[in-house]
């Protein structure tokens, strides 16, 4: 749903993984060496450098080339990401983590997803423990193609919501590194027993939209990419924001707020977009994302287009 960011240095991430990869996991091992080459037919260990670092196109190429591989439940830990994840210090999944900077899960935009390496020696008594960090999706599952297991943009940092959900299932969805929903996928809000238009958004009680319109409220997300509708289904969309009125609710009042208030506001300030985005809580950054951003977006749209300007 969200695109991930690449950072500036993924060249030198890409070097860092396959500098692990050759010389601490593979080293002096001429089993590991003759167990990869042999199975994928290579000249020689150096030639596995194309598949670590491999982007969506040439992984898509792999596994056409790679079809009638078949390994058995042992074989398919020798590519390394096993050995990469545990790994404690050096290079290892936090590292990249960090590197990626993803506060958030690219496939829902729901969750915070967590990681650091700061150590609780005092707190804990003397035990040293670590916040786990997020989990890694492997966008194409590395039980069916693990030759791709370690390929660094394979690696999807998501919170443990979406991979339970996603698992091992081989289906196209959006592919993170390289695109969003945008304008392909929108949310929007349904109303089974009435129109919910902005004359029933207005209808307070006690200052507050009235509890029966969320009763039946649903969220929809409606899109033709056949891609994102099995998004949708793969990580249960529509019935994961369905279940948010607290959320919805919320907005849809700060929305009518917002509009009731901007004519004072604007005596303040001279620029309605900083006021959009700082009331909204939205970045005013592009290339940060915070939860709930798209939803937010869509539903504003929605039923305010005048603001989409502002987004």
């Amino acid at each position: 749903m969200i695109k991930i960011q690449i950072p500036t240095n993924m060249n030198e991430l890409l070097e860092n993984h396959w500098d692990w990869f050759k010389n601490e996991f593979i080293g002096n091992d001429s089993k590991k060496k003759d167990f990869i080459t042999s199975k994928l037919n290579l000249r020689n260990i150096n030639e596995f450098e194309r598949i670590i670092k491999a982007d969506y196109d040439e992984m898509c190429s792999y596994i056409e080339q790679f079809s009638e591989m078949s390994l058995s439940s042992e074989e398919k830990i020798w590519f390394g990401y096993d050995a990469w994840s545990r790994r404690k210090n050096g290079w290892n999944a936090l590292k990249y983590m960090q590197n990626l900077n993803v506060k958030v899960c690219p496939y829902c935009n729901r969750n915070n997803i967590d990681y650091t390496d700061i150590r609780y020696e005092k707190l804990l008594s003397q035990q040293q423990k670590r916040i786990p960090r997020a989990s890694f999706d492997h966008f194409f599952p590395k039980n069916i193609y693990p030759y791709l297991s370690c390929s660094l943009l394979n690696l999807i940092p998501c919170c443990n919501t979406c991979n339970s959900a996603k698992h091992s299932q081989n289906v196209k969805i959006i592919y993170p590194y390289e695109n969003d929903f945008g304008e392909n996928g929108k949310f929007v809000l349904k109303y089974d027993i009435t129109k919910f238009n902005m004359e029933v958004f207005n209808k307070k009680n006690n200052g507050s939209i009235e509890d029966a319109i969320f009763k039946d409220l649903l969220v929809e997300l409606k899109t033709e990419d056949p891609r994102i509708k099995n998004s949708k289904t793969v990580f249960h969309l529509e019935t994961l924001y369905s279940q948010e009125h607290n959320f919805i609710r919320d907005l849809l009042d700060k929305l009518s707020m917002y509009l009731e208030g901007w004519d004072r506001a604007k005596l303040l300030t001279n620029s309605e977009k900083v006021f959009f985005k700082l009331f909204f809580d939205l970045p005013r950054d592009s290339n940060k994302i915070y939860p709930y951003q798209k939803i937010t977006m869509d539903i504003i749209k929605q039923y305010e287009p005048r603001l989409a300007n502002y987004l």
